[in-house]
C-alpha cells in the first residue's frame, strides 16, 4: 500500500516581526527536515507541501503574500535535491554522545541526514571510508571536512544536514547490529534514544541484539558484551546471517544480586563484524594485509573477500 503525505507543513505565524527575524526563522525548516525524513524512511512515497499562494502572516507557507521565499522554501529545494528518487536504507544512533543518522542510497551511493539530539550540538565521529565528505546545511550552504583515517568529525546540531561522499558499503555496516527493543502498546523510544533493556538483578536473562545484513553475501561475525567485572556474561556468541536476512540473537546475561540499581555506565555491545563487503579506510578493517593495496578489489582479493569492523552502539 502506498502512503503519501498531503497537505504537510509546519505553522508558524510572522505578523509584525522584524524582517531580520522573518528570514532567519528554522522552526518551519526543522519541522521538514524532522518530519519529512522520518516518514520517507517508514516508507512513505509522495509529500505534498501544504503553500504555495503566500500569506502576509507566513503561516504555513513557503512563500510571503508578495511571493518573496521564506527560509522554508530554501529546505524545501534543498532537501528535494539531495532524496529525490532515494532509497531509505535505515536509522542508527549513539554515535557521539546522541547522534542520529538517517541512511538513503541514491545511484549507488549514500545520502546521510545527520542530527543531534544534544541542545548545544556536538562533534561527532563517523567512519565514512573516504579522504573527503560534504556537509549541506538547511539553506544549501556547502563544507567540505576532510577526514583522518577515513573518520569525518562532523559538527551537528539537532537541525539536520545532508553528508554527501561516504562509501555506501562502509556506511551500511553502523546499520547491521542493534539493541531489540519491544514497543508495548503501539509505544516507540523517541528516535535517536538509546534503547534500554531491564534485567532482574540475579536471574538469567538476555540481550537480544538484532542483525541485518544489507550486504550481497552472507555477514558473519561475533557479539560480545563490555560488563563491569563481577558480572556474568559469554565470551563471544557467533553469528552467520545471509544476504539481506535478519536475525535476532540472544546473548546470556546474569546480573549479580546487590548490584546498583542504575550503574553509571552499562555499554550494553562490542560488535565484530566479518563479511564480505569491500572495505574503506577508516570503515571495515582486513583482519590481516601483506601489503598495501592499489584497490578495493586488490585488498579484497587479499584477504580472501573477509572484512572486520568495530563498533560499540549503546551505553
Amino acid at each position: 500500500m502506498a502512503v503519501w503525505d498531503n497537505e504537510s507543513a509546519g505553522e508558524m505565524i510572522m505578523w509584525d516581526w522584524p524582517g531580520l527575524d522573518v528570514v532567519s526563522e528554522a522552526d518551519k525548516c526543522n519541522w521538514v527536515l524532522n518530519q519529512w525524513t522520518d516518514e520517507l524512511c517508514a516508507g512513505a512515497r509522495k509529500l505534498i507541501y501544504f503553500g504555495g499562494e503566500g500569506s502576509t502572516i507566513g503561516d504555513f507557507d513557503y512563500l510571503l503574500a508578495d511571493h518573496s521565499p521564506l527560509p522554508v522554501a530554501a529546505t524545501l529545494a534543498v532537501f528535494a535535491s539531495k532524496l529525490w528518487d532515494a532509497s531509505p536504507q535505515g536509522l542508527f544512533t549513539s554515535q557521539g554522545k546522541a547522534g542520529v543518522f538517517h541512511v538513503f542510497e541514491r545511484n549507488g551511493k549514500p545520502v546521510l541526514v545527520a542530527s543531534t539530539n544534544e541542545p548545544g550540538g556536538e562533534d561527532v565521529p563517523l567512519a565514512v571510508g573516504a579522504p573527503a565528505v560534504v556537509l549541506t546545511d538547511y539553506q544549501g550552504n556547502e563544507t567540505r571536512i576532510v577526514t583522518r583515517d577515513g573518520v569525518a568529525t562532523l559538527p551537528l546540531s539537532p537541525l539536520r544536514c545532508f553528508i554527501e561522499g561516504a562509501d555506501l558499503d562502509v556506511v551500511r555496516a553502523y546499520l547491521a547490529p542493534a539493541v531489540q527493543v519491544p514497543n508495548a502498546g503501539g509505544k516507540r523510544e523517541l528516535i535517536g534514544s538509546r534503547p534500554t533493556v531491564s534485567l532482574l538483578s540475579g536471574r538469567p536473562a538476555g540481550i537480544p541484539i538484532r542483525l541485518w545484513n544489507p550486504y550481497p553475501e552472507q555477514l558473519e561475525g561475533a557479539l560480545s558484551l563490555d560488563l563491569p567485572a563481577a558480572w556474568k556474561g559469554p565470551g563471544e556468541t557467533r553469528f552467520a546471517v545471509p544476504a539481506g536476512h535478519t536475525q535476532v540473537v540472544d546473548i546470556p546475561l546474569t546480573v549479580p544480586p546487590g548490584s546498583p540499581m542504575a550503574p553509571p555506565a552499562v555499554r550494553a555491545a562490542s560488535f565484530a563484524l566479518r563479511g564480505s563487503p569491500p572495505p574503506g579506510p577508516g570503515g571495515c578493517r582486513p583482519r590481516r594485509r601483506t601489503s598495501p593495496p592499489r584497490s578495493r578489489s586488490e585488498e579484497a582479493r587479499q584477504d580472501g573477500g573477509r572484512r572486520e569492523c568495530s563498533r560499540t552502539p549503546v551505553t
